[in-house]
């Protein structure tokens, strides 16, 4: 419940406060299952695509944020679950296959860390062995502007413009079909990633 509660008083405040602007939510489909893939570029980074959609959005943190006891209540409560990185978390894995199982979306950071350059980063494997091993509907996701809110070594808070962008889906079942292996798992990789950058290169153009 605190979660609708929160969603659209999030929304407004993302308007007032980012000018937040969304772009391609068309692509986004409104029923069933989604793996959303998304850049990494701030602790503020799953605020923004999951207030862009009037759909429930679920999420990994790192295990880390859940040590933390008033925000682990928080981020749980906004359907965040833990992964450990660095090693083959099985309990993160079937957790995230159980939402796409129950038609939910999941969003994903599959860069696995936060990019300190601003650019998108080589993707890690397990992006592409949950969708594989779920065959979802894969949207490329592409955050703008999140890591100006917080800037190293600063403790205020800044307002920078913050847009997302949502990229066709990506149709993948030409691995599905395949017996997985690295070279299947490395090929939903690239396949990400090129949909990653073909947004970043958009929005960078869209920046000038």
């Amino acid at each position: 419940m605190l979660y609708w509660i929160l969603k659209p008083v999030a929304f407004i405040l993302m308007k007032v406060a980012f000018r937040f602007r969304v772009f391609g939510v068309k692509h986004v489909p409104r029923r069933g299952s989604v793996l959303l893939a998304c850049n990494h570029l701030s602790w503020f980074d799953p605020i923004f695509p999951a207030n862009a959609l009037w759909r429930k959005v679920h999420f990994l943190a790192k295990a880390e944020l859940f040590q933390i006891p008033i925000f682990s209540w928080l981020i749980t409560t906004l359907n965040a679950f833990p992964v450990r990185r660095g090693t083959i978390d099985r309990h993160a894995l079937n957790r995230s296959l159980e939402i796409l199982n129950q038609k939910g979306v999941l969003m994903i950071f599959p860069e696995g860390t936060r990019s300190k350059t601003g650019r998108l980063q080589k993707l890690r494997p397990g992006i592409a062995l949950i969708a594989f091993q779920s065959r979802v509907t894969v949207v490329p996701t592409y955050i703008v502007g999140s890591n100006k809110i917080l800037l190293p070594g600063k403790k205020m808070l800044r307002f920078p413009r913050i847009r997302v962008y949502f990229g066709s889906p990506l149709n993948l079942e030409h691995y599905y079909c395949q017996t997985p292996d690295r070279k299947v798992y490395d090929g939903i990789c690239q396949e990400i990633w090129q949909a990653l950058s073909d947004l970043e290169k958009r929005a960078i153009s869209d920046i000038k």
